[in-house]
């Protein structure tokens, strides 16, 4: 049978879902990190062990009213999520929109995440930065984390 739309997982139409990849904490959530541009960027990270901490940036591309950012984040900091859940969606507010994606250890500078990946998982992502939907900035990238 359908699902009631109380138990729907939230949705935008926005620019996509995102999910953690790992367990963990969340342990901080931003709503103003767009270099002092009120109303841009949003921030949620991970804590998943003593020293990492899984970083997504959300860079929406425009300005969008807080109460906007504020419901495309599914968590809140203090909780538990497990691996798969979903944490948050893009908004699309203009061009250049899209989400940075990193590991920070002892909250030193971030490290690309391909690097805890096994050889298989590092080779499906980056599959993903090939697809013909993925606009590479700087276009001679030649990996996600170059």
């Amino acid at each position: 049978p359908p699902r009631s739309e109380a138990s729907q997982p939230p949705t935008t139409a926005d620019g996509g879902r995102f999910y953690s990849c790992a367990d963990g904490v969340v342990s901080k959530v931003e709503l103003n990190t767009g270099a002092g541009y009120p109303g841009t960027n949003y921030r949620i990270w991970v804590k998943i062990s003593v020293r990492a901490t899984i970083d997504y940036h959300f860079e929406i591309g425009g300005t969008v009213p807080e109460q906007r950012r504020r419901d495309n984040i599914l968590v809140a900091e203090g909780q538990r999520v497990r691996a798969g859940q979903h944490i948050g969606n893009l908004i699309y507010a203009g061009d250049g929109c899209h989400v940075h994606f990193w590991v920070m250890e002892d909250r030193n500078d971030p490290r690309c995440p391909t690097a805890y990946f096994t050889q298989t998982v590092a080779a499906q992502f980056e599959r993903l930065f090939v697809s013909p939907w993925v606009e590479k900035r700087p276009a001679t990238r030649a990996a996600l984390c170059q």
